[in-house]
Protein backbone atom coordinates (compact mmCIF):
# COMPACT_ATOMS: atom_id res chain seq x y z
CA UNK A 1 0.00 0.00 0.00
CA UNK A 2 1.18 3.61 -1.20
CA UNK A 3 0.99 6.20 1.63
CA UNK A 4 1.37 9.96 1.43
CA UNK A 5 1.57 12.52 4.32
CA UNK A 6 -2.02 13.78 4.98
CA UNK A 7 -2.98 17.43 3.93
CA UNK A 8 -3.90 18.65 7.33
CA UNK A 9 -0.39 17.39 8.72
CA UNK A 10 1.73 20.55 9.55
CA UNK A 11 5.34 20.11 10.37
CA UNK A 12 8.21 22.13 10.92
CA UNK A 13 12.33 22.09 11.57
CA UNK A 14 12.96 21.79 15.67
CA UNK A 15 16.33 21.77 17.08
CA UNK A 16 16.89 18.02 16.96
CA UNK A 17 14.47 16.77 14.01
CA UNK A 18 11.06 17.75 13.02
CA UNK A 19 8.21 19.16 15.10
CA UNK A 20 4.47 17.98 13.83
CA UNK A 21 1.12 18.62 14.61
CA UNK A 22 -1.78 16.87 13.83
CA UNK A 23 -5.59 16.80 15.09
CA UNK A 24 -5.07 16.60 18.87
CA UNK A 25 -1.40 15.41 18.86
CA UNK A 26 1.84 17.16 18.77
CA UNK A 27 4.89 14.51 17.84
CA UNK A 28 8.52 15.78 17.97
CA UNK A 29 10.54 13.90 16.18
CA UNK A 30 14.36 13.45 16.72
CA UNK A 31 16.73 13.55 13.33
CA UNK A 32 17.73 10.15 14.37
CA UNK A 33 14.69 8.18 14.75
CA UNK A 34 13.69 10.22 11.16
CA UNK A 35 17.04 9.31 9.27
CA UNK A 36 15.77 5.66 10.26
CA UNK A 37 12.48 5.79 8.76
CA UNK A 38 11.14 5.96 5.16
CA UNK A 39 9.16 8.50 6.40
CA UNK A 40 12.15 11.08 6.13
CA UNK A 41 11.56 11.12 2.30
CA UNK A 42 7.79 12.31 3.00
CA UNK A 43 9.20 14.82 4.94
CA UNK A 44 12.12 16.03 2.52
CA UNK A 45 9.95 16.64 -0.14
CA UNK A 46 11.67 14.02 -2.41
CA UNK A 47 8.45 11.98 -3.08
CA UNK A 48 4.74 12.55 -2.66
CA UNK A 49 4.31 8.73 -1.74
CA UNK A 50 6.11 6.09 -0.33
CA UNK A 51 5.42 2.20 0.16
CA UNK A 52 3.75 1.38 3.50
CA UNK A 53 6.32 -0.97 5.52
CA UNK A 54 4.39 -2.25 8.73
CA UNK A 55 8.22 -3.17 10.37
CA UNK A 56 8.78 0.91 9.98
CA UNK A 57 8.36 1.95 13.58
CA UNK A 58 7.94 5.62 12.77
CA UNK A 59 5.53 4.72 9.98
CA UNK A 60 3.26 2.78 12.14
CA UNK A 61 3.43 5.43 14.46
CA UNK A 62 2.24 8.17 11.65
CA UNK A 63 -0.44 5.82 10.62
CA UNK A 64 -1.92 5.23 14.40
CA UNK A 65 -2.14 9.05 14.56
CA UNK A 66 -3.68 9.42 11.27
CA UNK A 67 -0.46 11.46 9.91
CA UNK A 68 -1.13 8.95 6.43
CA UNK A 69 -3.54 8.79 3.70
CA UNK A 70 -3.09 7.29 0.06
CA UNK A 71 -2.50 8.98 -2.80
CA UNK A 72 -5.54 10.67 -4.46
CA UNK A 73 -6.93 8.25 -7.33
CA UNK A 74 -10.05 7.44 -9.42
CA UNK A 75 -10.77 4.23 -7.21
CA UNK A 76 -9.83 3.40 -3.62
CA UNK A 77 -9.61 0.02 -2.62
CA UNK A 78 -11.54 -1.15 0.91
CA UNK A 79 -7.75 -0.88 2.75
CA UNK A 80 -7.91 2.86 0.96
CA UNK A 81 -11.01 3.70 2.03
CA UNK A 82 -10.42 2.69 5.40
CA UNK A 83 -7.22 4.56 5.97
CA UNK A 84 -9.12 7.44 4.89
CA UNK A 85 -11.33 7.62 6.79
CA UNK A 86 -9.28 6.64 9.73
CA UNK A 87 -7.38 10.35 9.54
CA UNK A 88 -10.01 11.93 8.88
CA UNK A 89 -12.39 11.15 11.84
CA UNK A 90 -9.43 12.21 14.13
CA UNK A 91 -10.07 15.84 12.68
CA UNK A 92 -13.44 15.24 13.44
CA UNK A 93 -12.76 14.33 16.62
CA UNK A 94 -10.63 17.39 17.43
CA UNK A 95 -13.46 19.44 16.33
CA UNK A 96 -15.75 17.61 18.77
CA UNK A 97 -13.31 17.95 21.63
CA UNK A 98 -12.53 21.85 20.87
CA UNK A 99 -16.08 22.76 22.01
CA UNK A 100 -16.48 25.29 24.72
CA UNK A 101 -18.39 22.91 26.60
CA UNK A 102 -15.79 20.22 27.79
CA UNK A 103 -13.44 23.15 29.56
CA UNK A 104 -16.57 24.22 31.39
CA UNK A 105 -17.32 21.39 32.49
CA UNK A 106 -13.64 20.29 33.25
CA UNK A 107 -13.05 23.96 35.16
CA UNK A 108 -16.25 23.52 37.04
CA UNK A 109 -17.16 26.58 35.06
CA UNK A 110 -21.25 25.38 33.94
CA UNK A 111 -24.00 24.95 36.01
CA UNK A 112 -25.64 22.04 37.28
CA UNK A 113 -28.42 22.25 34.91
CA UNK A 114 -25.76 22.81 32.26
CA UNK A 115 -24.00 19.78 33.61
CA UNK A 116 -27.73 17.42 33.97
CA UNK A 117 -28.80 18.78 30.01
CA UNK A 118 -25.07 17.21 29.44
CA UNK A 119 -25.94 13.92 30.81
CA UNK A 120 -29.57 13.78 29.42
CA UNK A 121 -28.06 14.53 25.97
CA UNK A 122 -25.46 11.71 26.24
CA UNK A 123 -27.88 8.93 27.45
CA UNK A 124 -30.37 9.99 24.39
CA UNK A 125 -26.91 9.62 22.04
CA UNK A 126 -26.59 6.26 23.82
CA UNK A 127 -29.70 4.55 23.60
CA UNK A 128 -30.28 5.14 19.90
CA UNK A 129 -27.53 3.40 19.02
CA UNK A 130 -29.89 0.27 20.66
CA UNK A 131 -32.93 1.58 18.43
CA UNK A 132 -31.59 1.74 15.21
CA UNK A 133 -29.87 -1.71 15.59
CA UNK A 134 -33.15 -2.79 16.15
CA UNK A 135 -34.16 -1.60 13.24
CA UNK A 136 -31.80 -2.97 11.34
CA UNK A 137 -32.30 -6.14 12.96
CA UNK A 138 -35.96 -6.28 11.77
CA UNK A 139 -35.86 -5.01 8.38
CA UNK A 140 -32.76 -6.98 6.78
CA UNK A 141 -33.10 -9.95 4.67
CA UNK A 142 -29.71 -10.92 5.39
CA UNK A 143 -30.48 -13.91 8.17
CA UNK A 144 -27.24 -12.98 9.49
CA UNK A 145 -26.93 -9.49 9.78
CA UNK A 146 -30.32 -9.29 10.98
CA UNK A 147 -29.38 -11.41 14.17
CA UNK A 148 -25.80 -9.23 14.20
CA UNK A 149 -27.78 -6.26 15.03
CA UNK A 150 -30.28 -7.78 17.24
CA UNK A 151 -27.32 -9.08 19.24
CA UNK A 152 -25.72 -5.96 19.59
CA UNK A 153 -29.35 -3.97 20.09
CA UNK A 154 -29.35 -5.65 23.11
CA UNK A 155 -26.00 -4.97 23.96
CA UNK A 156 -26.32 -1.25 23.72
CA UNK A 157 -29.55 -0.72 25.20
CA UNK A 158 -28.13 -2.52 28.59
CA UNK A 159 -25.05 -0.43 28.18
CA UNK A 160 -27.61 3.02 27.78
CA UNK A 161 -29.22 1.85 31.00
CA UNK A 162 -26.15 0.75 33.20
CA UNK A 163 -23.67 3.18 32.35
CA UNK A 164 -25.74 6.86 31.61
CA UNK A 165 -27.03 7.60 35.09
CA UNK A 166 -25.25 9.27 37.76
CA UNK A 167 -26.67 8.84 41.39
CA UNK A 168 -25.40 11.93 42.96
CA UNK A 169 -27.81 14.23 45.70
CA UNK A 170 -26.50 17.50 44.02
CA UNK A 171 -28.27 16.67 40.20
CA UNK A 172 -31.05 14.90 41.78
CA UNK A 173 -32.18 13.17 38.79
CA UNK A 174 -34.03 9.59 38.65
CA UNK A 175 -33.60 7.68 35.94
CA UNK A 176 -37.07 7.56 34.95
CA UNK A 177 -36.77 11.09 34.29
CA UNK A 178 -33.81 10.82 32.52
CA UNK A 179 -35.81 8.38 30.28
CA UNK A 180 -38.51 10.54 29.87
CA UNK A 181 -37.14 13.77 29.06
CA UNK A 182 -37.94 15.20 25.71
CA UNK A 183 -34.66 15.13 23.50
CA UNK A 184 -33.09 18.02 22.69
CA UNK A 185 -33.09 19.34 19.48
CA UNK A 186 -29.11 18.29 18.43
CA UNK A 187 -30.01 14.79 20.36
CA UNK A 188 -33.48 14.04 18.29
CA UNK A 189 -31.61 15.22 15.06
CA UNK A 190 -29.10 13.01 15.10
CA UNK A 191 -31.45 10.22 16.03
CA UNK A 192 -33.28 11.26 12.91
CA UNK A 193 -30.20 11.04 10.77
CA UNK A 194 -29.06 7.42 12.50
CA UNK A 195 -32.36 5.69 11.90
CA UNK A 196 -32.22 7.32 8.47
CA UNK A 197 -28.78 5.65 7.67
CA UNK A 198 -29.67 2.33 9.53
CA UNK A 199 -32.73 2.35 6.62
CA UNK A 200 -30.80 3.43 3.66
CA UNK A 201 -27.39 3.67 3.75
CA UNK A 202 -26.08 0.57 5.45
CA UNK A 203 -22.61 1.79 4.73
CA UNK A 204 -22.95 5.15 6.37
CA UNK A 205 -24.03 3.72 9.35
CA UNK A 206 -21.59 1.52 10.07
CA UNK A 207 -18.92 4.47 9.33
CA UNK A 208 -20.69 6.18 11.99
CA UNK A 209 -21.02 3.50 14.56
CA UNK A 210 -17.68 2.94 13.97
CA UNK A 211 -16.31 6.82 14.64
CA UNK A 212 -18.40 6.43 18.12
CA UNK A 213 -17.22 2.81 19.23
CA UNK A 214 -13.78 4.63 18.07
CA UNK A 215 -14.07 7.20 21.21
CA UNK A 216 -12.43 4.18 23.10
CA UNK A 217 -9.11 5.23 22.38
CA UNK A 218 -9.86 8.39 24.66
CA UNK A 219 -10.56 5.96 27.70
CA UNK A 220 -8.14 7.20 29.85
CA UNK A 221 -8.21 10.92 28.96
CA UNK A 222 -12.24 10.56 30.17
CA UNK A 223 -11.09 9.10 32.94
CA UNK A 224 -9.37 12.26 33.96
CA UNK A 225 -11.74 14.48 32.31
CA UNK A 226 -15.07 13.20 35.08
CA UNK A 227 -12.27 12.89 38.09
CA UNK A 228 -11.72 16.89 37.02
CA UNK A 229 -15.46 17.29 37.32
CA UNK A 230 -15.98 15.15 40.34
CA UNK A 231 -13.62 17.53 41.77
CA UNK A 232 -14.33 20.93 40.29
CA UNK A 233 -17.89 21.02 40.82
CA UNK A 234 -17.97 19.43 44.11
CA UNK A 235 -19.75 15.86 43.26
CA UNK A 236 -17.29 13.67 45.02
CA UNK A 237 -19.79 11.86 46.79
CA UNK A 238 -20.42 9.23 43.61
CA UNK A 239 -18.10 8.40 40.89
CA UNK A 240 -18.81 9.78 37.60
CA UNK A 241 -16.69 7.40 36.07
CA UNK A 242 -19.85 5.44 35.73
CA UNK A 243 -20.73 7.46 33.10
CA UNK A 244 -19.57 7.48 29.69
CA UNK A 245 -19.23 10.36 26.49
Amino acid sequence: MDVSLRESVSYRPSDDGIELDHSIWRLNISRKILNQSAAKHLFSGECESISFDPRDKLLALLRGQGCLSVPRRDEYSSEDFFEVFNGVSLDWYREYYEHDLWDSLRNGEASLNALSTWLIHNYHVSVNAGITHARIGVMSNDSNLSQEHKDCALEEYWHANSFYFVKNPAINIAERHVKSYIPLAASYAFQLHLRYLSEHDPLGYILVSYYQERTIMFHEGCETFYNAIETNMCLTSAPMSQIWV
